[in-house]
């Protein structure tokens, strides 16, 4: 189930979505690029290290953690740290290309939607940094989560 952001901030993010690969592209034509297959994010074969980083909303700083529960599987666990309290959903994210391959992820929060409006691959398709925008209890955020 995903929820959607809320706020000017939102659409923004939203407006940034990059069109599901549709058929006037054969399949085999697509060379996946960054962050255009599930397991670029959770791994293939053993689970991937978690992201690390945080949320922004309002100059306050929010601890933030989108980490993979299952191997070769469209399941994270995302976790921001609010007034002290930790909020952790587990849910399945969704993965949508480009013509390309580029990938870009949609994933649920403790509070709507995250949506990342920038992915890097340090080498190949492993995504190893994530920026965005994310739904918490107080509105729209700004992430940027990174790992090795």
């Amino acid at each position: 189930m995903h929820r959607v952001l809320t706020g000017a901030a939102c659409c923004a993010a939203a407006a940034l979505a990059l069109a599901t690969t549709t058929a006037s592209a054969p399949a085999s034509a697509v060379t996946y690029s960054c962050g255009g297959l599930y397991t670029d994010y959770v791994g293939a074969l053993v689970l991937d290290t978690p992201f690390v980083g945080s949320a922004v909303l309002d100059g306050v700083s929010r601890a933030m953690t989108v980490a993979p529960v299952k191997v070769n599987d469209n399941m994270l666990s995302v976790e921001i740290v609010t007034a002290g309290q930790s909020r952790q959903t587990t849910a399945d994210f969704e993965v949508r290309t480009d013509t390309t391959g580029r990938g870009q992820i949609f994933f649920s929060s403790y509070s709507g939607e995250g949506v990342s409006t920038n992915l890097i691959c340090a080498s190949g398709t492993r995504v190893t940094s994530i920026t965005g925008m994310v739904a918490t209890q107080d509105g729209p955020a700004e992430f940027t989560v990174t790992r090795t």
